[in-house]
């Protein structure tokens, strides 16, 4: 598995919540959320508390009916997405334990069915989640943005 061996989430620009087994993630910087469920949601979970690269294929080879190829193949790929999108970040060192959050393997040593990963990803509201109801409105006030952003304020896209 290639460099960077742990990750870490992108804050502040970057917030998340879990709920029900779903990962919400919110990039502030890009006005982008997103949706990650499933085998997904447990890979987040792990990387975004440090673990590193090679430890969540592991856990994940535990957990899952899967091979150890596939799932360090799919937890590559899954974090190459993730920095691509700059929800994750390279930590800066090793700080979180292996099973930190985790979990372990189902009962009775039966592993849980595979899937690979998916970002779902939504811009449908970047505009909204961009717009700064403080400095980019015009004189009727907020919600209505400037047609121009202010100078030094360009938003990247």
């Amino acid at each position: 598995m290639a460099e960077p061996h742990a990750l870490r989430v992108n804050r502040p620009n970057v917030v998340d919540e879990t709920l029900d087994g779903e990962a919400l993630i919110v990039n502030l910087g890009s006005g982008v959320y997103y949706s990650i469920a499933g085998t997904g949601e447990v890979i987040w979970r792990m990387l975004s508390q440090g673990v590193p690269l090679i430890a969540v294929a592991e856990n994940l080879q535990q957990r899952f009916d899967v091979t150890a190829e596939d799932a360090s193949a799919a937890v590559g790929a899954f974090a190459g997405q993730l920095l691509a999108e700059e929800l994750l970040v390279p930590a800066d060192a090793d700080v979180a334990d292996v099973n930190s959050g985790s979990g372990t393997s189902s009962a009775g040593g039966t592993r849980a069915p595979w899937a690979v990963p998916e970002l779902k990803r939504y811009a449908d509201m970047q505009d909204l989640l961009l717009l700064d109801p403080v400095h980019d409105v015009n004189e009727q006030g907020w919600p209505n943005a400037n047609a121009a952003p202010l100078a030094g304020t360009e938003r990247r896209g």
